[in-house]
């Protein structure tokens, strides 16, 4: 029991660290990093690991892993089919206890027990759809059978904490993005309100209306205005344009 705590903490305090990187820091590459080599010393008989992510455009692509080993393991399984696929698509945990004689992906399970012994596979659920997973952490053996019901629960865990702080990460970036855009349309205004002497009403009603005519974000309008200034900008004409209401004084 007291290795088992002690285990569960040196868990979470190398989860606390990953966290700062990915969350503080904005490294999230590193962080995944961490990720991949905090599986290989803390889940029981894990050899190599490997982290993948579902992309845009379908299909699967690592972007950490602890040894060479583990890419050519996913690369395996990416053109074909396998486990971390099918843990992705289903959404729930794969165990390949003996890659050898398993049959459920013949393809793959031929090649890879040149490699490896077992797969288990952890999927990293998306925080915002919990039925939908981004991606998987893969954890390798080098000996079949080397995985039991503890490095499932491990794995599960990595896991279940890298999920939440990639919904944190990507969260904390919306947020930047978004006090990034208010920052630039503040400007704007600025802008707007020297030059045509409206009030900050005003001024963020032609941003409104030019953001409409022209069919662009409103962001993207005052990003525009901004770097044309100083200088009477395109932008600003064309935003002046559309303002047809009596100018407002102070």
């Amino acid at each position: 029991m007291t290795g088992s705590r002690t285990e569960e903490r040196s868990l979470t305090a190398e989860v606390i660290e990953i966290g700062r990187k990915m969350i503080h820091a904005g490294l999230v590459d590193d962080a995944l990093e961490d990720v991949v080599r905090a599986a290989k010393r803390t889940v029981p008989g894990c050899s190599f690991a490997s982290f993948s992510v579902r992309q845009d455009e379908g299909g699967l692509a690592t972007r950490a892993a602890t040894d060479p080993e583990a890419l050519i393991l996913d690369h395996l399984q990416y053109h074909r089919d396998g486990p971390s696929v099918a843990a992705v698509k289903s959404n729930e945990t794969v165990l390949v206890a003996d890659l050898a004689s398993d049959d459920r992906w013949p393809g793959f399970a031929t090649s890879a027990a040149r490699v490896a012994g077992c797969v288990l596979v952890a999927t990293i659920p998306d925080e915002t759809r919990p039925t939908r997973a981004i991606g998987s952490l893969n954890i390798y053996g080098s000996a079949p059978n080397a995985f039991d019901d503890e490095s499932s629960e491990t794995a599960a865990l990595l896991a279940a904490h890298v999920a939440v702080l990639i919904s944190m990460a990507t969260t904390i970036e919306q947020l930047q993005f978004a006090l990034q855009g208010r920052d630039i349309i503040g400007q704007a205004k600025g802008i707007l309100m020297e030059r045509q002497k409206l009030t900050a009403e005003a001024a963020f009603d032609v941003l409104r209306r030019s953001s409409q005519r022209m069919n662009l974000k409103l962001r993207d309008v005052a990003a525009e205005l901004t770097a044309r200034t100083p200088g009477a900008g395109s932008m600003e004409g064309q935003a002046m344009a559309v303002d047809e209401s009596p100018r407002v004084t102070l």
